[in-house]
């Protein structure tokens, strides 16, 4: 049964600090109930020894389900320059997304599409609709997370992707900080169709932006509720909208990379729970 104050962390928001079980343990003391998953810190576990069953209690053992993996870069024919920070991802191509889900669960395959190569609408379609319906055979939804800085860089952008392929197990991603950032709305996501979200990241975002959005998201991201984009307001949207995924919670500062795994935990957590709280009144 949906539990709209049920919480999850992305992992990827500690995994500079913690690996695959310091991540899970973190996250369960401060009482999410689920995490994401990158092929990094899955990669990195079984490196390290952890066998598929080993992963599976670790999660059993801290009471997590795997909602989100993220991020899936190689869907479409495009690459970056070594350089560049999401380059990394797309040596994990969909396959290896698969065999994570078969190794531990999850409920959702997220696209972000990082390069600005310009691809034709109907090649994009194609690819999402291919997708889809090999993600469907899993019993997986497929997400679209719009990047401003990128071709597909808003919600608009990604519904019109979304409602062209017409795929039952496909919508976006709405990361509030991302959205904001791209000139959304809370009256978007309040008027939004339900079946067309399949994840949303909560964090928050400062009230000026910086020159470099790119800087800005790794590094000044807000706790949720902590910013200028009204969290409360975007929870009641979601909910008025009829909105029912799983509510994942991510950020990235300088501030969280300086704290340990557990404390950056407990405050995402936190933040998350009194933002729910005051939506709730």
């Amino acid at each position: 049964m949906y539990n709209p104050k049920d919480i999850g962390l992305c992992s990827s928001s500690i995994m500079m600090k913690a690996d695959f079980r310091g991540i899970a343990e973190a996250a369960s003391k401060a009482g999410f109930s689920a995490i994401s998953m990158l092929p990094t810190i899955f990669s990195q576990a079984q490196n390290n020894g952890l066998t598929d069953q080993d992963m599976r209690l670790i999660l059993e053992d801290n009471n997590l389900r795997i909602t989100e993996m993220d991020p899936l870069c190689a869907w479409l024919p495009t690459r970056l320059p070594e350089s560049a920070l999401e380059a990394f991802f797309y040596q994990f191509d969909e396959d290896y997304y698969y065999r994570m889900h078969d190794a531990i669960g999850g409920t959702c395959l997220n696209l972000i599409q990082p390069s600005p190569d310009f691809i034709e609408k109907e090649a994009v379609v194609e690819a999402l609709i291919g997708v889809s319906e090999r993600a469907a055979k899993r019993n997986l939804d497929v997400s679209i997370e719009y990047l401003g800085w990128c071709p597909i860089n808003s919600l608009d952008t990604a519904l019109d992707l979304v409602v062209t392929a017409n795929q039952p197990n496909l919508g976006v991603n709405i990361d509030t900080w991302h959205h904001f950032r791209t000139g959304g709305t809370i009256e978007q996501i309040r008027n939004i169709n339900p079946d067309h979200v399949k994840a949303m990241q909560f964090n928050d975002v400062e009230e000026t932006p910086w020159d470099n959005i790119k800087d800005e998201t790794s590094m000044a991201r807000k706790m949720p509720g902590e910013g200028a984009s009204n969290t409360v307001e975007v929870v009641k949207a979601f909910w008025d909208a009829g909105v029912r995924v799983p509510l994942n919670v991510e950020v990235f500062s300088g501030e969280v990379i300086s704290m340990p795994a557990d404390t950056a935990a407990q405050q995402m957590a936190d933040a998350m729970r009194k933002v729910l709280a005051e939506a709730s009144e």
